[in-house]
């Protein structure tokens, strides 16, 4: 990622001397420390770490740095760092560029040049959707959104307040949100298309959010010949609650399982707007692990979601048992569910 560095100048040993600190395109710190011409960095993330943020974010950082802790780099002319896995951070060079990229079912959202052939737009609105109900696609832009941080977090455990009647900052119900990770414009002949692969995290259908999974590193690695996207989906109570008294709340009938209705919702908002990243919407692969490959087999074999992909993946749980419930005991929890809460089936 792009960063800028602070505290480097002057010379020692026949190197630059590195001190202070860094940052990267997500603004998380790193503490430099030099012996001779050895630079190590201590990597410490901006997000703290919970039960709902703290193992997606390792994910994020494994993706980009191999070992987590310690890492080192060469100091190149000017003062630049160069990591072991490429990526150079600049010394007091200018902020990243920002590409406005226009979305022809959607609008223009402003996006972030990162690593080397990357463009990274995070925190796209793809849909609304009201508690309990089928979500529906966002409402078309004119004016340019930024598209530099992330979308909340769909509430899930560790979003409760102390009050227990409002959610932590970072949290929200309205939380259709995706981030696209794209090669840079200008990298291939006009008109060049690239496959896509749309990612849903995992989680138990409970936790967790797209931002565990960075998808820069995917497109470096592929020499920008590829355009990832992630996607956050409701969860829990919210997103996988299930009984025959919700089939009224539905128009087609569904018993719940809204989840999969906004997961399904997202790849068609992809299949309208990625030819804007370069994405060829004929050949779109989803993916996911744990709950997010029992999700792909779930779309896999349900007609409604066919017209929107053409590729399917996913690991540790595609077709296991745990992936799906019998009406009877979704009925169950859902009792559970309003019995605690309150609320009556009628309600």
């Amino acid at each position: 990622p792009a960063a800028a560095g602070e505290g480097v100048g002057g010379t020692g040993g026949g190197c630059l001397a590195v001190g202070g600190s860094y940052s990267d395109a997500f603004a998380d710190a790193v503490t430099v420390v030099q012996s001779g011409c050895v630079v190590t960095a201590t990597y410490s993330p901006r997000r703290p770490f919970s039960p709902a943020t703290g193992r997606a974010l390792q994910a994020e950082v494994v993706l980009f740095f191999p070992t987590i802790g310690n890492l080192t780099a060469t100091l190149q002319p000017g003062g630049a760092l160069k990591w072991s896995n490429g990526v150079v951070w600049s010394k007091d060079g200018p902020p990243p560029p920002t590409p406005t990229i226009q979305l022809p079912a959607a609008g223009p959202v402003r996006c972030m040049d990162v690593a080397t052939v990357t463009t990274q737009c995070l925190g796209i609105q793809f849909g609304h959707a009201e508690r309990w109900q089928r979500p529906k696609l966002a409402e078309p832009w004119t004016e340019p959104r930024d598209a530099l941080e992330y979308g909340p977090q769909c509430a899930q455990q560790g979003c409760a307040a102390a009050s227990g009647s409002s959610l932590l900052p970072g949290c929200s119900e309205d939380c259709l949100f995706l981030n696209v990770f794209a090669p840079r414009r200008g990298l291939h002949p006009p008109g060049t298309k690239h496959p896509v692969v749309v990612w849903i995290h995992g989680g138990g259908y409970e936790l967790y959010s797209s931002h565990g999974l960075n998808g820069t590193a995917h497109v470096e690695a592929s020499g920008g010949d590829i355009v990832w996207i992630t996607i956050d989906y409701r969860l829990a109570a919210f997103g996988f609650l299930g009984s025959a008294a919700m089939r009224k709340l539905d128009g087609r009938g569904s018993v719940g399982n809204y989840g999969l209705q906004d997961q399904r919702l997202a790849l068609e908002w992809v299949q309208n707007n990625v030819a804007a990243f370069g994405g060829d919407a004929d050949n779109v692969m989803i993916d996911g692990c744990s709950a997010g490959a029992g999700s792909t087999a779930n779309h896999a074999v349900n007609a409604h979601s066919w017209p929107f992909f053409k590729k399917v993946a996913g690991e540790s749980g595609m077709f296991s048992m745990w992936n799906t419930n019998t009406l009877a005991t979704a009925e169950g929890v859902f009792s559970q569910v309003a019995n605690f809460t309150g609320c009556s089936a009628a309600a």
